[in-house]
């Protein structure tokens, strides 16, 4: 008796994998792809990795912005909207934090070129830019 039943099992199971592969030889162009099917993370990376050096990022779905690099020098870029939101002339980049105002999100990030440094704060909703820079100090040579 579980002779014939395992017999009937595997029936069944044949059954089951020739009418999958059936399935897999009709036209697929009707067949709809869950929206969750293609990673956009993944390719929005590999948009950037194309168009730049290398790329420093977070979690993009908490911290959009993230930095580019080319020839040495950093950049902001703003991985929902792929598009770079500063020049890429920063020889230090640093994200520092983020605050939550009334209406909007913004990510702050610290910066130094060769005579100046400053800060930067990006509007999370618009991606809008807003930098203060001042020149730096010299230091004392002793």
């Amino acid at each position: 008796m579980k002779i014939q039943f395992f017999k009937m099992g595997a029936v069944v199971l044949f059954l089951g994998i020739a009418l999958s592969a059936t399935a897999q030889t009709t036209d697929t162009t009707a067949i709809q792809t869950p929206p969750d099917y293609f990673d956009s993370d993944r390719a929005k990376l590999d948009i950037a990795l194309q168009l730049y050096d290398s790329i420093m990022h977070g979690d993009l779905k908490e911290y959009p912005f993230g930095f580019v690099f080319k020839d040495g020098k950093a950049g902001i870029y703003d991985f929902r909207n792929l598009e770079l939101l500063t020049e890429i002339i920063y020889e230090s980049l640093f994200y520092t934090d983020i605050q939550e105002g009334e209406s909007d999100t913004y990510h702050m990030f610290r910066w130094e070129t060769e005579e100046e440094q400053g800060m930067i704060s990006i509007s999370e909703s618009s991606g809008e830019v807003m930098s203060v820079g001042y020149k730096k100090e010299e230091e004392d040579a002793d």
